[in-house]
């Protein structure tokens, strides 16, 4: 692995090219979003409250490459960010501020799926690409 000198050298799947992933290798899934970093980084969440062993294992599972068996995800927010509304421009930029260092250490595997896999319109410009893309199961 080349160590990642910026956040864009992050590289993060299409949704519909993590959802191929899965679909073809009939991975399982770890998707990392922004409150599994806050844990990692021994903050409490809303809806879960610090714990040191977790925030290791997640560590752990952060640091595997993704194969046929487990995809590794992540926000797909390194790169193009002029496709997310004006809130998640500005959340994933406050995000970066206290966490870049953390995604420059932590993140070096080749590649990593969307965690937007679960949440795929929500924070995008133009939804319609993803409402015309089928979907086969």
């Amino acid at each position: 692995m080349t160590k990642k000198n910026t956040l864009s050298e992050i590289t993060v799947l299409p949704i519909l090219e993590s959802l191929s992933f899965v679909q073809t290798h009939g991975a399982s899934v770890a998707r990392f979003g922004d409150g599994e970093v806050d844990i990692m980084m021994g903050h409490s969440i809303p809806y879960q409250d610090y714990d040191e062993i977790l925030a290791g294992r997640l560590r752990e599972i952060l640091s595997r490459q993704s194969d046929e068996k487990l995809m590794v995800c992540l926000p797909d927010v390194f790169n193009n960010l002029e496709r997310y509304n004006t809130n998640a421009r500005a959340f994933w930029a406050d995000h970066f501020s206290k966490y870049g260092d953390f995604y420059l250490k932590a993140c070096q595997s080749s590649w990593y799926g969307s965690t937007f896999i679960s949440r795929p319109y929500i924070d995008l410009v133009d939804k319609r690409a993803l409402r015309r893309a089928p979907l086969m199961l």
